[in-house]
Order: structure tokens, then C-alpha cells, then sequence
């Protein structure tokens, strides 16, 4: 009898604690934060390439990733003759090379894409590569060796190809760069801050990283009730505040969805389409998962 007396009190025990477990997990929460990963992905014919990444990985101990053709490219494939393989992938850019692997990158927040430019473009294994692995709301850094004009035809071409990436700077290298040259690049795309906070949109949660500046401080600090933000241009939201908040502006050429800035220092904007900027803004931060917004006035929030 006490047997079974026992056996009732730990049944009713495990589908007590598998009811809270429900319960909790029912729960609409807000989203939270994670800690920032980053992995290196890089193609390379030569060395050059290939050394770079590696420099950039062991520089920021980043993970390392290498784009592989199944028809791996040769020294004569990337001559400047007009029968040479580069030369007739970049007469064509819907010419796709296979990949022999697929790459998950599923767990990077922040992706340092490296490539040799062939005739001022990228190699068309760039869009096998991007095509085939989902990159939605990961940060993406492109370096190559060269021209610096050449790497923002590379950026202006990828952006204009899908404005699902978020591409927030490209560098060329010179071919005799230093150890120091990669930290301080990397040092200044640290920009972002680790600090995030929650912001609602017409009451739906999102995690919205902050600018290390004072002027995104200032900005969260500020904003104690709940506020309507006007549509404008079918690509943004704005409002006017209260508070002037301290500039920090500086001349963006694209602004990406998601993207919060400050114009002047009084006019809070929310960009939910990628657009061209003529104007200097205030970073205040991104928003990476902002998709499906209303083109109409919203109402947003800042839970602290």
C-alpha cells in the first residue's frame, strides 16, 4: 500500500513540474539577446586571398570558411583573354559555379566575405555562394586586395542584387598590408555596441542593437512613453521629439532596412527599405529582424 501511495505522489510530481514547463514556455516574450558571432568565408585562386582571410581570422579569432568550386579555378582561368573562364563567367553574370560545399552559417551574427575582384566585378562563385546560404539579418563585411574603387563596385553590385543583405563596408587592401592594418579595421567595425534594448512596433517586440555613441544613449534615455511615427516615402517612419539630442552625424551613401538614425537632433527615423542617402545622419542603431511593416503610422516603445 505505501508502494503505491509512492508511486502516486511522484506521478503527480512529474505532471505538475510538466505543467509549469507548458506554462513557461507559452509565455510571449520579448526577444534576447545573444552574443555575437562571426565567421570568415572567403574564395581564392591564388594565395593572396587565402593568407588575408586567414590574417583577419586569427587577428579577431574569428571562424574560418573557404568558398569550393567543383571545377577548381586555375592560373590560366583568370587571364584577362576573353576565352579565359573569369572572363567569359563575367560576360555572364546568370552563370552560376557549382559549389562542391555547402556552408551553414546559421549561428553568425557578423560574416567578413573575402574574394579576388575580376574586371572590377565579383567572381560569379560570390553568387553561388550567396544564393545558396542564408545570410537575412547577418552583418556582412567584404575585403578583397586591390583598388579601393574596386571593392564599392563589388558592394553597390551586391546590394543592388538583393536587398536582403546588410552590407556595411568593404575594404581593399594593399598587397603589402600589415598585421596592424587588420586590427585597426576590424577595431573600427566594432562600432556597433553589445548594449541592445527592446523597442515595440505597434506593440510586437524587437531587439533593436545600439550605436556606441552618446547620442543612442541619450536617445533611449529620452524616450519614456509610447509615441506615433508617421510614414514617409513608403520606406521610413519618423517622428519629431521632444529633447534635442546630441549629433553624431556623418554621410551614409546607403541606408539599410532597419536602420535607426537621427536627422538634425530632433527627428527620429526608422528605415524599413533599403535606399540612397544624400544627407548625414546620427547612427542610433539597426533593427535586423525588421520585415512586414505597415505602410501607415505605427506606434513604437522603448522597454528598459
Amino acid at each position: 500500500m505505501k508502494k503505491f501511495i509512492y508511486i502516486i505522489i511522484i506521478v503527480s510530481i512529474i505532471l505538475f513540474l510538466s505543467s509549469c514547463k507548458r506554462q513557461t514556455g507559452e509565455r510571449n516574450e520579448a526577444p534576447s539577446k545573444k552574443v555575437d558571432t562571426t565567421a570568415v568565408v572567403y574564395f581564392s585562386v591564388s594565395d593572396d586571398i587565402k593568407s588575408l582571410a586567414q590574417s583577419i581570422s586569427n587577428n579577431g579569432g574569428f571562424d574560418l570558411f573557404e568558398i569550393m568550386p567543383s571545377e577548381v579555378y586555375t592560373s590560366s582561368d583568370v587571364t584577362f583573354d576573353e576565352n579565359s573562364r573569369a572572363y567569359i563567367e563575367h560576360s555572364d553574370k546568370n552563370l552560376r559555379p557549382e559549389m562542391i560545399n555547402e556552408l551553414i552559417l546559421d549561428k553568425y551574427d557578423t560574416i567578413y566575405l573575402g574574394f579576388p575582384v575580376w574586371f572590377n566585378s565579383l567572381p560569379n562563385i560570390i553568387y553561388s555562394f550567396i544564393d545558396n546560404t542564408d545570410l537575412v539579418n547577418k552583418k556582412i563585411y567584404l575585403f578583397s586586395i586591390g583598388s579601393q574603387n574596386d571593392i564599392s563596385e563589388c558592394l553597390n553590385e551586391l546590394i543592388s542584387y538583393s536587398d536582403k543583405l546588410y552590407i556595411l563596408d568593404g575594404i581593399n587592401f594593399n598587397y603589402n598590408y600589415t598585421e596592424d592594418e587588420i586590427k585597426r579595421w576590424l577595431n573600427t567595425n566594432n562600432s556597433i555596441s553589445h548594449e541592445s534594448v527592446t523597442i515595440l512596433i505597434n506593440d510586437k517586440p524587437y531587439l533593436m542593437e545600439l550605436e556606441n555613441n552618446s547620442s543612442s544613449k541619450e536617445l533611449v534615455n529620452s524616450l519614456t512613453e509610447k509615441y506615433q511615427m508617421k510614414d514617409l516615402n513608403n520606406n521610413q517612419k519618423y517622428m519629431y521629439l521632444d529633447n534635442l539630442i546630441t549629433e553624431n552625424a556623418t554621410h551614409l551613401d546607403i541606408i539599410y532596412k532597419g536602420d535607426v538614425l537621427l536627422s538634425h537632433n530632433n527627428k527620429l527615423i526608422i528605415f524599413y527599405e533599403n535606399t540612397n542617402s544624400l544627407e548625414d545622419y546620427t547612427k542610433i542603431g539597426h533593427i535586423p529582424s525588421l520585415d512586414n511593416m505597415p505602410k501607415k503610422d505605427i506606434t513604437i516603445e522603448i522597454k528598459k
